[in-house]
């Protein structure tokens, strides 16, 4: 892991270039604490900053300079299969001066072309190489998105990086809001792809490229961020499409055979993704993704892996116990740290910074403070992140079905009075009325987490007109934006475009796309990868690698969810090394009790940043809908904690950034 950083201005001479590159990455310490380079050149300047994970010697120092000299390249992330991309490279007579990745997809480049050497290489990405030939910058991106790259073209001045106050620190983005950005926050609680809270500033789509032929820009020059097809305007190209993922054929029906063939996958992706010159850990949160991931490498290591965990003292949020069982099953040396509500105030003022545009998912709190503590152990973690969105594993996908079949069976006319008595039931009461229930000796390996939330989205069920525009609704952090000023865009282009090129897809595969196509990418992977950054910590996501990806998506998905499970494939893998006591138990997922919090100890925190009068008059905020609905959960009237979290995580980011 790394940041990288670059300047096309031909304003500027070299070593203007060179010191606001220099500037951009010493704000990236934290992504790459080992060394730094700037590289400048006919008013372009590449910059880097470097986390040693494989080849610590000079030899993988960036910027990198091709052995023909054509090429300059800055990379952040790690290539998997990149000894095999050396060894062909070997016998076409390449030579290396060392073993880092950067070296061989430098080579692969030379000799294939970016495009080629893409479609060919699997790992988690970001980079930018320039072309001295014919003078062309290109910037590209892992196909899952785990890996953040921001450009913008303003004037003719091309600039990039992989944290937006990179870029804000040459060109003073931060005063330009995007205002359907604003929008799509509050009813996601995350800016989704390709957009970004600032004007004509933008994150590269997943899975493409961009060039860019310095010789033609000018003040004239547009850009759009959506791939567009022989489009005469400057636009991402795709070398690999979800959509076309989606689309293939879905010929894996028997779910053994599924389970023997995903077992020889993994494994072989876990031990790809184990190679590291530094010590390596997991992640393990006691949930099926976290331990088999956890298992698989416990399971080909000669050593103890060292696994990590996060715990609450709220016993409801609370799978540091689950995590320890399968810990002392699995014989890994495992780090436990219990946080608490001062813990997370002690991280809060932190987030506006870690991610420069508003970002309100609270578990990028423990998030933060396990990967602080995982990195006094080791340097790299590997996680079992894209489990769910890939395998199906949120409670939503199969109850979302389920609460529209029994709303469809349920006279029309007795739609609004269910509405009313659902919505009647305050959460917080109802939750203490089922922990009481779930207590009982008989009930008790039945328990269910947030059941009074899940009663209330069940009531909102019936003021919808379609499954996809509720399930949307489910995914919403605001229901109704409060938002005063109009917009042009309301829903999510990327998805949509996608969606447009596939033939049929059942109502849940259509909800496990728009997972992996916005929540996965700017909510999961954008707290992981910024929160482990935080703490020079490299993630790796062995689900998320193109082999898997690509053969979860031939599986069908009646045997996805055979007999209604959940990630049925991923349960009966893990079953292979672990017995079924330790894996089968309500899924909690990694939540923060904001809720209480927000009403206890975060609440003179919150209330300040939701009294902002003049934050949300500038930016267009429906000032009475926040109050009231911050009146009603502090008096228990109901649980807003998540919409009200969102506006509180709006407010700190553009007091900092703004």
């Amino acid at each position: 892991m790394c940041g990288i950083a670059g300047i096309y201005d031909n304003t500027k001479n070299n070593t203007m270039l060179q010191n606001s590159v220099a500037s951009m990455t010493a704000l990236m310490n934290h992504r790459g604490p080992d060394s730094n380079g700037v590289w400048t050149n006919n008013s372009l300047a590449l910059g880097h900053a470097r986390l040693a994970i494989q080849d610590l010697s000079p030899h993988g120092h960036q910027p990198m300079v091709s052995a023909s000299n054509r090429y300059v390249i800055v990379y952040n992330g790690e290539i998997y299969n990149a000894p095999d991309i050396h060894n062909e490279l070997a016998h076409l007579n390449y030579t290396f001066n060392g073993r880092s990745d950067t070296e061989v997809l430098l080579a692969a480049i030379e000799e294939w072309g970016v495009d080629t050497t893409l479609r060919s290489i699997k790992g988690m990405f970001a980079f930018a190489i320039y072309d001295k030939f014919d003078s062309t910058l290109t910037l590209a991106r892992d196909r899952m998105g785990e890996k953040p790259l921001f450009y913008t073209l303003s004037d003719g001045k091309l600039v990039f990086a992989s944290e937006l106050k990179c870029i804000n620190s040459y060109l003073p983005v931060f005063s330009k809001i995007n205002q359907d950005a604003v929008t799509l926050y509050f009813k996601y609680g995350y800016i989704p792809t390709p957009l970004s809270l600032y004007a004509n500033v933008y994150k590269l789509l997943p899975g493409t490229y961009i060039s860019f032929n310095l010789n033609e820009l000018n003040t004239s020059t547009e850009i759009w961020p959506y791939a567009k097809a022989n489009s005469p305007i400057i636009s991402p190209r795709f070398y690999w499409r979800f959509c076309d993922v989606v689309s293939q054929q879905k010929n894996i029906q028997n779910l053994d055979e599924a389970k023997e063939s995903f077992d020889e996958i993994l494994r072989n992706t876990v031990k790809e993704q184990m190679i590291s010159d530094v010590p390596y850990g997991a992640f393990l949160s006691g949930g099926i993704d976290s331990s088999l991931i956890s298992s698989v490498m416990q399971n080909i290591s000669e050593h103890s892996i060292i696994t990590f965990t996060v715990g609450f003292n709220e016993k409801s949020f609370d799978e540091a116990p689950f995590a320890r069982n399968i810990s002392n099953y699995l014989g890994t040396n495992h780090v436990e740290e219990y946080i608490s509500a001062n813990d997370c105030l002690s991280v809060v003022d932190k987030v506006p910074d870690m991610f420069d545009e508003p970002f309100a998912d609270p578990s990028c709190l423990p998030a933060y403070l396990v990967s602080k503590e995982a990195r006094k152990h080791v340097t790299v973690c590997l996680s079992g992140d894209g489990g769910d969105e890939i395998f199906g594993g949120y409670n939503r996908y199969l109850s979302t079905l389920n609460v529209w079949e029994f709303k469809q069976k349920l006279p029309s006319i007795l739609h609004p009075t269910a509405s009313f008595m659902l919505d009647a039931l305050n959460p917080s009461i109802v939750d203490k009325l089922a922990s009481i229930i779930f207590s009982l000796p008989i009930l008790r390996n039945q328990k269910q987490a947030n059941i009074g939330n899940k009663i209330n989205k069940l009531a909102t069920s019936f003021r919808h007109t379609s499954i996809t525009e509720y399930y949307d609704y489910l995914l919403s952090a605001w229901a109704v934006p409060p938002i005063t000023r109009q917009q042009k865009i309301e829903n999510n282009l990327f998805i949509e475009e996608c969606l447009e090129n596939i033939e049929f897809l059942t109502p849940v595969e259509e909800f496990l796309v728009r997972d992996t196509l916005s929540y996965l990418i700017d909510d999961n992977l954008a707290k992981v990868d910024r929160t482990s950054m935080a703490n020079s910590l490299e993630t790796r996501a062995p689900l998320l690698d193109k082999d898997i990806v690509e053969f979860a998506w031939r599986i069908k998905a009646d045997t996805k969810f055979s007999n209604g499970q959940k990630k049925a494939i991923l349960k009966e893998a893990l079953l292979m090394y672990l017995p079924r006591e330790l894996i089968e138990r309500p899924k909690m997922g990694f939540s923060v009790p904001i809720s209480s919090w927000l009403r206890g100890e975060l609440h003179e925190w919150a209330n300040d940043l939701l009294t902002s009068r003049q934050i949300f008059k500038d930016y267009g905020i429906d000032e009475k809908q926040i109050e009231k609905a911050w009146s009603e959960h502090r008096n228990g009237v109901a649980d807003l904690s998540f919409p009200l979290w969102a506006t509180a995580c709006f407010v700190a980011s553009v007091r900092k950034n703004g």
